[in-house]
């Protein structure tokens, strides 16, 4: 009975999302500009300005944010994804973003946001909503797109789309191109993709992930998924599956350093 009131929840935001992004497109736009201020300034907390998800938490969506301080950014959810164990002085000197999709109709601030920051190449998670490939090409964007059904049962690991889109996302870093990493929110699916590419770029250099090492780590890992509203209670066997990558890494690390 929860599931089914669950989906038609889902269902109901879905079909009304586009119209309230119409509504609220003016502040994201007003984002901008302060955000290339916060770049170059004083970087706050990630964003968490993520209109899907606002929106069907007034419908009763139990999933309560865990970071409260907005930041107005153009993308909803916005952020960087922690490839070292320090993050950069200044947003624009990471290498990796993580957020929502870029716009359910064209929007052009999106684009200029990703070019703000150098982003040069993108990889969708979505299953709907394409990649407008006509605005990836016009912003010098190389935009890749695999499918991943936002399904608790199916495995990442045993994903081939997963595994793709990981080694797509691993050659554009070690050709030095920054890149975006996005879905449907920019939580759930984009959090276990983050996850993924924290561990590789904070274990793959270390001859054996134990103690210390491997506690930090598992913070790194609970910061990715649950810093950008990631959802345990209904996502438990994504968890355990992203928990297990850290603490058996070795039989991970295969394919995570590659």
């Amino acid at each position: 009975m929860l599931d089914k009131m669950f989906a038609a929840v889902i269902l109901l935001a879905t079909a009304v999302q586009p119209a309230l992004a119409e509504g609220l497109r003016g502040r994201y736009y007003e984002g901008l500009e302060t955000f290339l201020e916060y770049s170059e300034n004083s970087p706050k907390p990630p964003a968490q300005n993520d209109i899907f998800q606002d929106t069907i938490a007034k419908l009763g969506y139990p999933r309560v944010p865990v970071n409260q301080n907005k930041y107005q950014f153009p993308i909803q959810n916005f952020g960087a994804i922690r490839l070292t164990r320090e993050p950069a002085e200044r947003m624009t000197d990471e290498m990796a973003f993580r957020g929502g999709p870029l716009g359910y109709e064209v929007n052009e601030m999106d684009y200029k946001l990703l070019k703000a920051v150098g982003v040069q190449s993108t990889s969708s998670i979505q299953t709907i909503h394409p990649v407008n490939m006509e605005k990836c090409g016009q912003y010098g964007l190389k935009c890749e797109n695999f499918k991943k059904l936002p399904f608790d049962m199916t495995s990442w690991r045993g994903s081939e789309n997963f595994q793709y889109g990981f080694k797509f996302a691993v050659d554009e870093l070690k050709a030095g191109r920054k890149i975006y990493i996005h879905c449907m929110a920019g939580n759930d699916r984009t959090g276990m993709f983050a996850a993924a590419l924290t561990i590789r770029g904070q274990a793959c250099g270390i001859e054996k992930l134990d103690g210390e090492n491997k506690k930090l780590l598992t913070a790194a890992v609970s910061e990715a998924l649950l810093t950008y509203r990631f959802w345990p209670a209904w996502f438990s066997k994504w968890q355990a599956e992203a928990d297990d990558w850290v603490e058996n890494f070795e039989q991970h690390r295969e394919w995570l350093c590659q």
